[in-house]
C-alpha cells in the first residue's frame, strides 16, 4: 500500500550516502508515520511519544505495518527486540541513522 511512499527508499539505502542523512531519515520517518497512523505530520516531532499515538486508537496491526514498512523502505532487518526499546520518534531515528551508518 504505501511501497511508494517516498521517492528513494528501497533501494539498499544507496540515497543515505550524502551529508543530509539525518534530515532525510527524519523527513522519512515522519511521513511514514503520519500515513500509517494517521497524524498530521506536523504533529510529529523527535520528541513525540510513541505512546501518545498509541492514545489514538493505533492497532498493534498499525505498528507491525510500521515496522514492516521502515525495514522495506530502508532496506534493512529490523529485530523485534529494537522495537520494543522505541518510546519515541527520536529513537526510531537514531536507530536508523545507526543502522544506515554502519
Amino acid at each position: 500500500m504505501f511501497g511508494n511512499l517516498v521517492p528513494g527508499f528501497g533501494n539498499g539505502g544507496a540515497c543515505m550516502e550524502d551529508d543530509d542523512m539525518p534530515g532525510r531519515v527524519n523527513d522519512r520517518v515522519v511521513q511514514i508515520l503520519a500515513e500509517v497512523f494517521g497524524v498530521d505530520k506536523e504533529k510529529i516531532v523527535p520528541g513525540t511519544n510513541l505512546e501518545g499515538l498509541h492514545d489514538r486508537n493505533v492497532l498493534s496491526l498499525d505498528v507491525i505495518e510500521l515496522w514492516m514498512l521502515l525495514e522495506e523502505q530502508f532496506d534493512i532487518h529490523i529485530p523485534e527486540k529494537e522495537i520494543g526499546k522505541w518510546r519515541t520518534v527520536a529513537d526510531i531515528i537514531e536507530y536508523l541513522q545507526g543502522r544506515l551508518s554502519d
